[in-house]
């Protein structure tokens, strides 16, 4: 893969673009499934918890700067740690891409292409990615930029254009299903904020790795007040409608939404930003894979590996044949696989780096001393 330097705001928007398309498809019911009409709340709460990983993260970082998770992992038990977690995330990867594909590529069959298979609507999104790393990573960064600040804009021109209708009794109970639910089970949603994948990879592509760490916040707060302002959204609009699994609760409200004589379809036009979100979404992830993959095994062309990883990511989506097979895979497999491998495995090896780091600089100068 092509190396392209990365600047502040195509770096944010690698990140945010991730927690974008699950907002806009299946993290509200998730949230309201877990803590009702204290979605909100959960929402806040497990914000509040991403920042304090991030800031973990960034001390962690503070002594391996120009690094990745993978160099990080080669630091602390050689090439086998890091093939390791090489080929973690690049399942991560596979896992949340071909989840996504199946359900956007479910959405639209529902919506307007009934009469088209499912396997026809993957196919098109999937060759568009293949292109995409084909042409090269410079093209799929600056177009991810683009799409990620229009999709940015038409959520909230939705958050406001919902406000006149908002009804605030719907709030109420404010602790929904229980206090137990919004700061305990409701805990797990940190998964949300799976965009710090990109931020444990992103480091060496930065032009000014001195950026990180305002990259890193910002895109994670962006992250954290979208996810509450669209929770908000929904809740304060109809609340009712999160418990239906075949479509998406942001489709559902722009549909119910008045945008004056002028746009009819609204809904036609923010359908079709989202599709462009996904493509580039689906383009990084064989990105990243490709990266990963040639990092792990010191090969030169890893172009070629987006062949490979287009075709599992097919085959990927097309496993679960019905809906229950395909919500377990969303709902439990990517959601603690995500947060196994994001806040604990990745963190747990950034602490054994930083004590290894420490032990290091403790013997060297200790062999000064001794010299003098």
């Amino acid at each position: 893969m092509d190396l392209y330097k990365v600047g502040k705001i195509e770096a944010i928007a690698l990140v945010v673009i991730v927690m974008l398309n699950h907002l806009v498809l299946n993290l509200p019911k998730i949230f309201f499934n877990t803590a009702g009409c204290a979605a909100w709340i959960n929402a806040i709460f497990v914000f509040a918890i991403a920042l304090i990983f991030l800031f973990i993260i960034l001390k962690l970082f503070k002594n391996f700067n120009g690094m990745d998770i993978l160099d990080v992992s080669y630091f602390v038990g050689g090439n086998t740690l890091k093939n390791i977690i090489g080929f973690l995330f690049i399942a991560f990867f596979m896992l949340i891409a071909s989840a996504l594909l199946r359900d956007f590529s479910r959405s639209l069959n529902i919506i307007y292409f009934r009469n088209i298979p499912i396997y026809l609507v993957i196919i098109v999104f999937l060759l568009v990615a293949l292109l995409a790393n084909r042409i090269g990573s410079n093209v799929i960064i600056k177009t991810t930029t683009i799409i990620t600040t229009i999709v940015l804009i038409n959520l909230g021109v939705t958050f406001f254009l919902t406000a006149p209708q908002f009804e605030f009794n719907n709030i109420f109970p404010i602790l929904g299903k229980g206090a137990k639910e919004i700061f305990l089970s409701g805990s797990t949603n940190i998964f949300a904020f799976s965009g710090f994948c990109v931020l444990y990879f992103i480091m060496p592509m930065l032009k000014s790795s001195k950026e990180f760490n305002k990259i890193a916040i910002w895109s994670i707060v962006i992250s954290g007040i979208y996810l509450v302002f669209c929770i908000l959204s929904l809740l304060l609009s109809f609340s009712y409608v999160v418990d239906a699994y075949d479509l998406s609760p942001m489709y559902l409200i722009i549909r119910t939404t008045q945008f004056g004589k002028f746009l009819q379809r609204p809904e036609s036009l923010f359908m079709f930003f989202w599709i462009l979100s996904l493509m580039s979404y689906v383009s990084i992830c064989i990105m990243f894979s490709c990266n990963i993959f040639q990092k792990i095994t010191n090969t030169r062309k890893s172009q070629v590996m987006a062949y490979f990883f287009t075709s599992l990511l097919y085959f990927g989506a097309l496993i679960p044949r019905n809906i229950s097979q395909f919500k377990f895979i969303e709902d439990v497999i990517y959601k603690y696989f995500s947060i196994i491998l994001i806040f604990f495995i990745s963190m747990g090896i950034l602490i054994l780096a930083n004590l290894k780091y420490h032990r290091k600089n403790m013997k060297l100068e200790g062999r000064k001393l001794n010299e003098k």
